[in-house]
């Protein structure tokens, strides 16, 4: 619409010739150069947050995911509510459920194809804090000390991974880059 208001405005275009060329209605062309302001939007709905916003949201999401806590939709639903009205702005947001719609979330989604709903593979919070080389490296000086002084006999060790308890429960679906092969998700208790 802008374009072919410039070309009729700028480069001596008629309204007819200008709506074949851009391809936009004539009707709707004449009321827009009658009024004295072109619209900045051509909707009635307006965002909530900048573009600029919004691209430091995927990347809090991108970098949650890869330090293990992934967001649900849920949680971008209440991010979104909480920075919107932290931050003064104008939202059309739940305040009673203090959420931002679904409606707004799944445009969301469209806005950044590259952010997509993915199951995690399911890692106990033990395993993600434990697991690095100075506990492992302790476990086994721990393991020595404990065989050399005892003197265990093979029949007195048992493997207590299989006893059927679980300490991991199964994560919902979290937002996640696309192209991700494993994505891990610690379970947080809400």
């Amino acid at each position: 619409m802008q374009k072919a208001i410039n070309a009729t405005v700028n480069d001596g275009f008629s309204v007819k010739k200008a709506s074949i060329v851009f391809g936009v209605p004539r009707t709707t062309l004449i009321r827009r150069l009658k009024s004295s302001k072109v619209p900045t939007s051509l909707g009635r709905f307006s965002p909530v947050f900048t573009a600029e916003f919004e691209n430091e949201l995927v990347m809090h999401i991108v970098e949650m995911q890869n330090r293990f806590y992934g967001l649900s939709l849920q949680d971008l639903r209440s991010i979104a509510y909480e920075l919107a009205v932290r931050n003064g702005l104008k939202h059309p947001f739940s305040d009673e459920r203090k959420l931002a719609g679904i409606d707004w979330a799944e445009s969301f989604m469209a806005r950044y194809p590259e952010l997509t709903l993915r199951k995690p593979e399911a890692t106990s919070m033990s395993r993600l804090t434990g697991f690095n080389k100075v506990q492992v490296k302790r476990f086994f000086d721990l393991l020595r000390t404990e065989m050399d002084s005892k003197k265990y006999a093979p029949n007195q060790i048992f493997n207590a991974d299989e006893s059927g308890i679980t300490t991991v429960q199964t994560p919902g679906k979290i937002l996640s880059r696309k192209g991700v092969k494993q994505v891990g998700g610690a379970w947080i208790y809400h």
